[in-house]
């Protein structure tokens, strides 16, 4: 679980494959061992992450995650967290807010490494959920509260799921394809809703 952490510092603004890369580089400079990475200069893990992008930041982010799991934890795992019930499991990684650790990475631990009904909001997933459901939402907190009270536990996996896709093949940040989407209403080329002649 403490790997899948660190992968999803690592995945911040950047693509799947520079992410993966800087992921494979850690494994292989430091072989697993966080006590060794979190002893380590910077300069050495900034070197091992260079290639998924913002090194600095993401280092600075991963060792403070570290040292706040293992101020809490007296260890550098999550695995416990396997066997929590799930509101216990929220309240530790909220808990790392700040630390390293916002709630797009903790709600998308919950979701995919505890497989947890959670329903993870990103910058792509609030700009959808705001056309689709004009939900009105400021910021992808506010979205992510929301969706997470309106989707059913069963969905919530999925659903995210086909929105990150969804994001991807038609409705873009620019230029979406609104004449191709399934979903759509008829809107302008910013993708705002146009008023429908009655």
């Amino acid at each position: 679980v403490m790997e899948a952490a660190v992968s999803l510092i690592l995945s911040q603004n950047t693509s799947n494959r520079n992410s993966s890369a800087a992921l494979q580089n850690i494994r292989t400079k430091f072989k697993g061992d966080f006590e060794a990475l979190l002893a380590a200069p910077d300069s050495e893990v900034q070197d091992a992450i260079r290639t998924g992008g913002l090194a600095n930041v993401k280092t600075k982010r991963i060792k403070q995650l570290l040292r706040a799991v293992k101020e809490r934890n007296g260890t550098l795992s999550l695995e416990h967290l396997r066997s929590l019930p799930p509101a216990d499991v929220k309240a530790e990684l909220e808990s790392y807010r700040g630390k390293g650790f916002g709630p797009k990475c903790s709600a998308c631990l919950q979701m995919f490494t505890l497989q947890l009904p959670e329903f993870a909001v990103d910058t792509h997933v609030h700009r959808l959920c705001n056309r689709i459901f004009e939900l009105g939402c400021p910021t992808p907190e506010h979205t992510y509260e929301h969706m997470n009270k309106l989707v059913p536990d069963s969905l919530k996996h999925n659903l995210h799921v086909l929105f990150i896709r969804h994001g991807r093949k038609i409705c873009g940040a620019r230029g979406p394809r609104c004449s191709s989407c399934p979903l759509s209403v008829p809107r302008d080329e910013q993708g705002d809703r146009l008023e429908q002649e009655r």
